[in-house]
């Protein structure tokens, strides 16, 4: 017999997840408003990875109780507990529990961390493009095959985590990658919603808070100074490659400026409200003004 709990689940999970998404995909229909629809799906993409590493931590009514308290910041939080129970039911409790104390036993290397993070980005990338039923592939990849586009949209997490890294050791900040199921899990969320947001890894920073923003924003700001220097070259030589993979690397540096946990946004945030400030414009406007018209679409 099919419990309250689980009407209500599958409920939520179809208005608050799964509706949103077919909404803002309808909104992208209207190419007037198309930077607008884009922006509201990275925002949402966002809010939910923030969200994400809690969601495997707590039980279903721990999980309701916080979310009767705090709708809009714990959503997320209540929704794949929920999905778990409904389709999962062999998982227990005391396992999803216990995955804070398994992360610091063991902690991920960061070959594997870099490796699974990858091939989650190359894969929704394809996936994405590939499913669209508003894209050609041949006209969205310009000459260009889906798979070495994709693979371009994986190594952006390379390239995010050397930059963190760099500046790690100017700021005297540890960095560390991981990617985890949950965000594994999240990332084929977006995919099967066919909206490409760059979420399945988190690169942690440890250090003073102070010294923490000044390496994100570096960061940050150093990921838009490569992704328009490629694009500039791109378009100087005629190279579509590059001025691709810079519209990727755009994209992802504008999903993880959100001051939002785990993002490097929200290190900027608790250092510094006005240099949030300052950098996300920055990025937004490079984002709204830089931005193919085609990328659009994936979002």
């Amino acid at each position: 017999m099919v419990s309250k709990a689980n009407v209500i689940a599958g409920v939520l999970v179809l208005g608050c997840l799964i509706a949103p998404m077919f909404i803002i995909q309808e909104m992208t229909q209207d190419t007037e408003e198309v930077a607008s629809a884009a922006t509201a799906t990275v925002a949402l993409g966002t809010i939910i990875r923030s969200n994400g590493r809690n969601i495997l931590k707590s039980t279903f009514m721990s999980a309701v109780r916080t979310g009767l308290r705090a709708v809009t910041r714990r959503l997320i939080r209540t929704m794949l507990p929920m999905l778990l129970r409904l389709f999962l039911p062999s998982m227990r409790t005391s396992t999803i529990q216990n995955l804070d104390a398994l992360e610091k036993d063991f902690p991920q290397p960061l070959f594997i961390g870099l490796g699974l993070g990858v091939l989650s980005l190359t894969l929704s990338f394809y996936g994405v493009v590939l499913w669209h039923p508003f894209l050609e592939v041949g006209n969205f990849a310009t000459g260009l095959t889906l798979f070495t586009l994709s693979i371009l949209a994986g190594l952006n997490l390379v390239i995010h985590y050397g930059v963190m890294a760099w500046a790690g050791l100017k700021y005297d900040v540890k960095t560390s990658l991981r990617t985890s199921l949950d965000g594994m899990i999240l990332q084929a969320y977006f995919t099967g919603a066919l909206s490409y947001l760059p979420l399945s890894s988190d690169v942690e920073l440890k250090g003073e808070t102070l010294n923490k923003a000044k390496c994100s924003a570096m960061a940050l700001l150093s990921l838009l100074g490569i992704s328009l220097f490629m694009d500039t070259v791109g378009v100087l030589l005629g190279w579509v490659i590059l001025e691709l993979w810079a519209a990727q690397l755009l994209l992802y540096t504008f999903v993880i400026s959100f001051p939002l946990k785990p993002l490097e946004g929200s290190d900027i945030f608790a250092g510094s409200r006005l240099q949030w400030g300052g950098v996300f414009t920055l990025v937004l406007l490079t984002f709204l003004l830089n931005m193919p018209e085609t990328f659009y679409a994936i979002l």
